[in-house]
């Protein structure tokens, strides 16, 4: 195989790769920062990603050969738009993981928002709120996303 040429299956594995070094790195950042003043940490997650690349399909033995092709190249008056083509990957990050079961009820950990001193004023400022929940079972913790009740009906 050509150095300008890669097969399609590594490239979407290398793409899975970067995904989960980027989500490690941020854990650990997220980890290792002290919480806010209000006691949270905040985070990102990543869910899904995207990638449309636009590539040529090369002849190869193992039949799943492409050359990837800048933006500047598919422009150039030497390459025949008729042979470009184009991959479209979601890649979905889906954990191993075993189910392990919440240690706290849901009511509690939703009391328990609603109590802090931030939820408060924004109670007083907003009015009714909602707090729509999920566990999230590898990390061992309840996610709660406050929202204002008249911007959901």
């Amino acid at each position: 195989m050509k150095v300008d040429t890669v097969r399609i299956d590594a490239l979407l594995r290398e793409l899975g790769k970067s995904m989960l070094e980027a989500q490690t790195q941020i854990n650990r950042d997220v980890t290792d920062r002290r919480p806010g003043p209000e006691g949270l940490r905040i985070g990102v997650t990543i869910s899904e990603t995207e990638i449309d690349v636009k590539m040529v399909f090369e002849d190869d033995s193992s039949g799943g050969a492409i050359r990837l092709v800048s933006a500047g190249a598919a422009r150039l008056a030497d390459l025949d738009p008729g042979v470009l083509s184009s991959i479209r990957a979601r890649l979905l990050a889906v954990p191993e993981e075993e189910v392990r079961p919440p240690v706290r009820k849901m009511a509690d950990v939703v009391d328990e928002v609603f109590a802090r001193r931030d939820v408060r004023r924004l109670r007083n400022i907003f009015g009714e709120l909602l707090a729509e929940t999920a566990y999230v079972s590898a990390a061992g913790r309840w996610i709660v996303d406050i929202k204002n009740y008249y911007c959901m009906v």
